[in-house]
């Protein structure tokens, strides 16, 4: 676990990798993407393309309409149903989930390229709270937060407007991780963070797009 923000905290994260890779980030179950608040598997979800060497600002729950919610922190005690995702156990969670490029990994095993056929789908992508050249040294960040003892009880949710116009891309590729991490525990009964590397599942199939990069 990761200790909560304070009420009125703006949060943003950033995200930089070595290589072209597609991430899907989800706080409270909400994808940050499109504002799908609706429990799905996660290869369903549209996705952030990111493009290697390039930092990314993820600063809210983007929409289709442009615009972008920002990240705030707010009392759970005045924390609205529609202002999380549809899956109570992912309330107080930051889910990411990582893909690399599938002709990326088929060249690393030698193997012939995949043909892909060119696809372009609206995505939106959020900021991300902490900072990490790569997936490793994100959960070494992560990790050593995690030693705080949460006191405050408050929720990441979407707060004040903003335009934000994306880029869309194409990606096909392969589960590379997933990281839970937790940093507001609305049952006593839920477990807590957990870091685990994930090789499971197929082929993305949601729409994919570009971050906004940094300012």
């Amino acid at each position: 676990m990761i200790p909560t923000p304070q009420v009125g905290d703006k949060i943003h994260f950033v995200v930089k990798a070595n290589e072209r890779i597609a991430v899907v980030l989800r706080v409270n179950g909400i994808n940050t993407t499109d504002n799908d608040r609706v429990e799905k598997e996660v290869d369903q979800y549209n996705k952030w393309v990111l493009e290697p060497g390039k930092e990314y600002h993820i600063r809210g729950f983007y929409t289709q309409d442009n615009q972008v919610a920002l990240f705030v922190a707010k009392d759970a005690n005045n924390t609205l149903p529609d202002e999380l995702g549809s899956e109570v156990l992912r309330h107080g969670k930051i889910d990411i989930d990582v893909w690399k490029e599938a002709n990326a990994v088929a060249e690393a095993l030698g193997e012939p390229k995949i043909q892909i056929a060119t696809r372009s789908n609206k995505v939106t992508l959020r900021s991300v709270a902490s900072r990490g050249k790569d997936l490793a040294s994100l959960q070494n960040t992560i990790t050593n937060a995690a030693t705080a003892k949460v006191k405050t009880r408050n929720f990441i949710v979407g707060g004040e407007r903003e335009n934000a116009v994306l880029e869309t891309a194409t990606f096909q590729g392969v589960p590379a991780a997933r990281m839970t991490v937790e940093y507001f525990q609305p049952n006593r009964q839920n477990n807590g963070g957990v870091l685990s590397p994930d090789n499971q599942g197929g082929a993305p199939t949601g729409g994919q797009g570009t971050p906004p990069g940094g300012q």
